[in-house]
């Protein structure tokens, strides 16, 4: 089973929420991380980000239209931690049409994506 990290931006979940579902409709060998459906209220979400990404297969920043927000930001430097000590972990960036890529992620590893 693939594990595939989900960034997005809280006011970007419905946008989040539709990607998910694609990734899942075109890979059912697959498990995307979400953070709505896989924190616990209360929980110690720093910790539990963490260990999701150390077992993600792949990490998946989303800009939409709220661009990218803090948590994205220390999410994306533990994935970037990851992808240092494991050249291979890939990370996708998904930009909403009309999005850049932020300043500190390389433009050549962006997708546009069309809801």
């Amino acid at each position: 089973m693939r594990l595939w990290f989900l960034s997005y931006h809280s006011p970007d979940q419905a946008l989040g929420q539709r990607l998910k579902t694609a990734l899942e409709g075109k890979d059912s060998d697959a498990r995307v991380f979400f953070a709505p459906s896989s924190l616990r209220a209360g929980g110690f979400w720093s910790r539990a980000l963490a260990e999701e990404i150390a077992q993600a297969d792949a990490f998946i920043l989303l800009v939409g239209e709220k661009g990218v927000g803090a948590w994205q930001e220390l999410e994306y430097d533990e994935a970037l931690d990851k992808r240092v000590k494991f050249a291979d972990f890939p990370i996708i960036l998904v930009l909403l049409e009309g999005q850049t890529a932020p300043g500190s992620i390389p433009a050549a590893t962006a997708l546009d994506h069309h809801p």
